[in-house]
């Protein structure tokens, strides 16, 4: 029989030693990471700690592992309904658009208008707005980083470390943040697999009973590399990229037996192109759309997200009062 193989790790790395044409035994194993992951810190999909990015990784055990891609749904009878806000950070958005636990968010827009910076202020309510508040805010986030550079990654951790000082935090930001990291220099396989090993890791999370934000950081990178892989690997184009999307984000809920599961996808546009197939999947799949417009921006807003043409698909209030 003929296998397609995708590479786990540099692109590149084992091109000496995989070869087309070379046999291949398939052995019955799940892919899998090392619950260490779990730890706060900075590792890759594969479960590889990264202490460059100084966020204290930590070792951990080998020995507990969990499935990357083998996780079912939550059924309709495990689910709750929402019933907590989620602070923003930003007042026009918890006044005008509250945002509930266990939602799907969309965060879209071009480069450099803010949507990175609002999604930091997200992370760093979760612990100031809660803390002697009484709010039910997330306890734990995972942000994925799919090809971003070094420097961007490096500038995120050292915003969550400086937050976490600003804030004064008792066990703060760094301490309750997980980094999954793939770099620009890993393969295809490796940035396909990153947001399923980040919900891997935010659903062992929810399964104890903690609030968890879940970060796609982007959206439209990971639709890149899925449709070169369909492309490459199947021979014919994706039908469509919902589908892709929907298989983690629709993980995104509360459930009754407690914990939650927040979404945040962020999409990143050229020249305010909304009419792309990323944008067309998020906006059919999230709660609430938040965009970010260059213009507002040039106006003197920042973040610059145009409230006019943001939407909530769930009303006016997102959650209810128990």
């Amino acid at each position: 029989k003929t296998a397609v193989v995708a590479l786990l790790g540099e692109e590149n790395a084992a091109s000496d030693t995989v070869m087309i044409g070379q046999d291949a035994q398939l052995v019955a194993e799940r892919l899998t990471v090392p619950a260490r992951v779990c730890l706060p810190g900075a590792f890759t999909p594969l479960g590889e700690p990264l202490p460059e990015y100084a966020l204290g990784a930590e070792h951990g055990t080998r020995d507990a592992m969990l499935p990357i891609l083998s996780t079912s749904l939550p059924s309709l009878s495990e689910r709750s309904r929402t019933t907590a806000q989620l602070f923003s950070g930003l007042k026009i958005v918890d006044t005008f658009f509250p945002l509930g636990l266990g939602q799907k968010l969309g965060f879209v827009g071009d480069r450099g208008t803010g949507k990175r910076r609002a999604v930091l202020d997200l992370i760093r309510n979760q612990h100031r707005i809660g803390n002697g508040s009484g709010c039910t805010t997330p306890q734990k986030c995972v942000y994925v980083s799919i090809g971003q550079t070094h420097g961007t990654v490096s500038k995120l951790a050292q915003q969550l470390q400086k937050a976490a000082h600003e804030e004064a935090i008792a066990g703060g930001l760094a301490s309750s943040t997980t980094l999954v990291v793939a770099k620009p220099t890993d393969s295809w396989g490796v940035h396909y697999l990153a947001p399923y090993a980040g919900l891997a890791i935010a659903n062992a999370h929810r399964a104890k009973g903690a609030d968890v934000l879940l970060v796609i950081d982007d959206s439209a990178s990971w639709t890149r590399v899925a449709v070169e892989m369909a492309s490459q690997f199947v021979g014919v184009p994706m039908s469509g990229v919902a589908p892709l999307h929907a298989s983690v984000l629709e993980h995104a809920g509360a459930l009754r037996s407690g914990g939650s599961l927040t979404t945040v996808s962020i999409v990143d546009t050229e020249n305010e192109e909304l009419n792309e197939p990323t944008v067309d999947a998020v906006v059919s799949l999230v709660d609430v759309l938040l965009p970010f417009d260059a213009q507002v921006g040039n106006a003197g807003t920042v973040p610059a997200l145009d409230v006019e043409a943001a939407i909530s698909t769930v009303g006016s209030a997102p959650y209810q009062a128990p």
